[in-house]
């Protein structure tokens, strides 16, 4: 359950990491920042801590399978829409 197994510091620790990097590294299609992207360690680890087994840190790195699973998306890729 989400609510018990995220681990908050474990996955700040990775995410501050993968800014770091977006920072020294930018390719051209990211050079327009947008100021609500999330890091893809963040997302990964929500969606451990509720499907996958076991904890965080030890299955974090691990492959899982998901195929089976609905997910909702309710952003879409994190857009938006020009009126």
């Amino acid at each position: 359950m989400i609510e018990k197994r995220f681990d908050v510091p474990f996955i700040a620790q990775l995410a501050k990491k993968e800014k770091q990097i977006q920072q020294s590294y930018r390719p051209i299609i990211a050079v327009h920042k947008w100021f609500a992207r999330r890091p893809g360690t963040l997302f990964r680890g929500l969606l451990l801590s509720e499907f996958a087994n076991g904890d965080l840190r030890d299955s974090y790195y691990r492959a899982h399978n998901l195929a089976n699973r609905t997910i909702g998306d309710p952003f879409m890729g994190g857009g938006h829409a020009a009126l």
